[in-house]
């Protein structure tokens, strides 16, 4: 099976999707200048599909239906941008 590395460009936005394969393995998310990017090991052939990418600022408060972030996302990492800190789960 192919492999490669490919890069995801985020939005500094509390819920978003992107296409990506299927067999994704997250590497890294770090800002790319001021762009959040996540970098991930992915097999190019395999079927896409929209992941959902929910992201949390340092000290927002969640309402109930979000307060198992932890239990119900994987975090995928923190980036800091202009002063600010974005927390990325998927």
């Amino acid at each position: 099976m192919k492999q490669a590395i490919w890069k995801f460009p985020l939005k500094v936005e509390a819920e978003q999707f992107i296409e990506a394969p299927a067999a994704l393995i997250p590497l890294a998310l770090q800002a790319q200048g001021d762009i959040p990017c996540l970098w991930a090991l992915v097999s190019p052939d395999a079927p896409k599909t929209k992941l959902r990418i929910i992201m949390r600022g340092t000290g927002w408060v969640d309402d109930d239906r979000e307060l198992d972030l932890a239990l119900k996302y994987r975090h995928l990492g923190t980036v800091q941008l202009g002063g600010f800190v974005w927390h990325y789960f998927w």
